[in-house]
């Protein structure tokens, strides 16, 4: 017997699907010892002593994991003789008992016996699976996810040490079509921490059944973190095609109709993130120079010494970026802001305005940062500004000071144009916005924002890595944990393959690239030509020095 007695009782499916339908945010089901305890534990210790896992990354999920568990019997990718449970557990998830069952409490329809797919899959310590909704056009056919938890049994995970299951609810928005879509809550609103010999599934909806794997938290200790595995044997179940016992013709017609329209609405969502930055001029000041003026100014030199490092105004460090723009369409110089305001940011930071708590700059919410979204895409905490410079931001605040002030001034447009050799003089406005990625919360998976190129982003960077401190060091740190800005030219589906959470190798080959780590008082600029340049940010873990802060521009040419 594998799983527990009377787990499988006809009897008692209708309360089974009862307790299915009545959890939120979608229906889900969580059975504690689903399976018998002393096979899962010879299961367990054949993984842990036998089984070969594969490290594997992208912008989406960082994890080790088995082939196909289908494969057990191929002597090139396992050693069957000496996986005999595990061949055993994983012949009785495959049975038609057991996926009859699973139908029945799901109500999905016949599941196929021969197109089932999973793996076991094991997050270490900074291992994270972002949000998805296991769902995408190549992957029509999934019908029913299922983890079934392998974590040690003698020493119980605790919540502290993170890998917990989230699952987020949807919300209804209307598209420019007028239909109707779901978009997911930027904040999860259940939480499921790892059990060993604990059964989760759920039946899979196209823009509905979001969920998350939490990143693995670091004790510190080397040791320590090697033991702490969140191990699982996890996949789908497929809806029954022809030839598989229970296929029904009709019913599959009905489905395949019903899930083709569900992956058309959820394309329909690309237009509705948020936000939907709008342009704000660039404000002359007291400047006398024409709006339209591409030269640099002494007037603009003396506005702008008094935020910008002097020997970022000297006319030989402008020409020697000028001639590295041109030959790699990027630029990066820090120090940028002079040393009074880099003390003064330091002093404001320092004074308690962490941004590692949330940069709420007093409160995020009361003071108008919102969360970008949706998460299956994106998710940070931005502050838009709409207006011109003549709009009343908090001057208290040195970061808005900037954003309100030196950022969108002409003689601003007018150094850019200088040190970038391009030409500006038709640029009358750019799209602006404060970013704060939380550790262990924010990235941007896709880009949402570009515009037809050419177009000129450029990055303020304040996250306070190596602030008062060593930058080399800081910055080598940053590397490993994530916050990384980069602009990679792709194939138009690489992201769409990484939302889905699989991994394909021929996929979104870099022609190529640009990174750049969270830094503290560095400029970034970067020419996009190419309709398929993607402008991400990777997932910061929690094991980061502090939130990656930045100031956003866009400049269309």
């Amino acid at each position: 017997m594998v799983f527990q007695a009377g787990l499988l009782d006809l009897k008692d499916i209708p309360s089974r699907r009862h307790d299915y339908l009545a959890t939120r945010p979608f229906p889900h089901l969580i059975i504690q010892d689903a399976v018998q305890d002393h096979l899962l534990r010879l299961v367990r210790s054949e993984v842990v002593r036998h089984l070969r896992l594969n490290f594997d990354e992208n912008n989406v999920y960082r994890i080790r994991r088995s082939t196909h568990l289908a494969n057990i019997s191929n002597h090139d990718e396992y050693a069957p003789e000496l996986l005999p449970n595990l061949t055993k557990l994983r012949d009785a998830l495959n049975s038609l008992q057991f996926r009859d069952w699973l139908s029945r409490i799901t109500g999905v329809g016949p599941l196929s016996g021969t197109a089932s797919s999973m793996a076991l899959n094991m997050y270490m310590p900074g291992d994270r699976l972002l949000i998805h909704d296991d769902c995408n056009p190549k992957s029509r056919n999934r019908r029913v996810s299922f983890i079934l938890y392998l974590t040690d049994p003698d020493d119980a995970w605790k919540e502290e040490w993170g890998g917990g299951l989230r699952l987020y609810a949807s919300q209804d928005k209307t598209a420019i079509t007028g239909d109707v879509v779901k978009l997911a809550h930027p904040d999860w609103c259940k939480y499921i921490p790892p059990c060993f010999n604990q059964l989760v599934f759920f039946g899979v909806r196209p823009g509905e059944t979001y969920h998350e794997v939490e990143e693995v938290l670091s004790s510190g200790n080397v040791a320590t973190d090697q033991t702490r595995r969140r191990m699982a044997i996890s996949g789908w179940f497929h809806a029954a095609q022809e030839g598989d016992e229970g296929f029904n013709e009709e019913f599959s017609r009905a489905d395949k109709h019903r899930m083709d329209e569900l992956h058309r609405l959820k394309a329909l969502a690309h237009g509705l993130q948020e936000p939907r930055t709008v342009c704000v001029p660039f404000a002359n000041g007291n400047n006398d120079a024409s709006d339209t003026d591409s030269s640099l100014l002494p007037l603009d030199v003396q506005y702008l010494s008094q935020y910008i490092a002097p020997e970022l105004l000297e006319p030989d460090r402008m020409k020697e970026a000028t001639r590295c723009f041109g030959q790699t369409s990027t630029l990066h110089l820090q120090p940028f802001l002079c040393e009074k305001w880099e003390t003064k940011l330091q002093d404001y930071i320092a004074g308690g305005q962490q941004v590692g708590s949330g940069l709420a700059l007093e409160n995020t919410r009361s003071r108008g940062w919102s969360t970008a979204g949706p998460p299956d895409k994106q998710r940070f905490l931005y502050l838009e500004v709409t207006e011109s410079a003549d709009s009343t931001l908090p001057r208290e605040n040195p970061v808005l000071e900037l954003l309100g002030g030196p950022l969108q001034s002409a003689a601003f447009r007018r150094w850019l144009s200088q040190v970038t050799g391009l030409d500006m003089s038709r640029c009358s406005g750019q799209h602006l916005i404060v970013r704060q990625f939380r550790r262990g919360l924010d990235y941007i998976l896709a880009d949402l924002y570009g515009q037809s190129p050419p177009q000129l982003d450029y990055t303020l960077d304040l996250s306070p890595f190596g602030i008062r401190g060593n930058q080399t060091r800081a910055t080598e740190k940053a590397m490993d944990t994530g916050g990384v800005e980069t602009y990679t030219i792709t194939g138009n589906d690489t992201v769409e393959l990484g939302f889905a959470g699989q991994h394909d190798p021929g996929a979104g080959v870099e022609r190529g690239s640009y990174r750049s780590t969270p830094s503290w008082n560095k400029l970034s600029a970067v020419l996009r030509r190419d309709v398929d340049t993607q402008g991400l940010v990777t997932y910061l873990s929690r094991a980061a020095s502090g939130d990656r802060l930045d100031i956003k521009g866009r400049v269309h040419l």
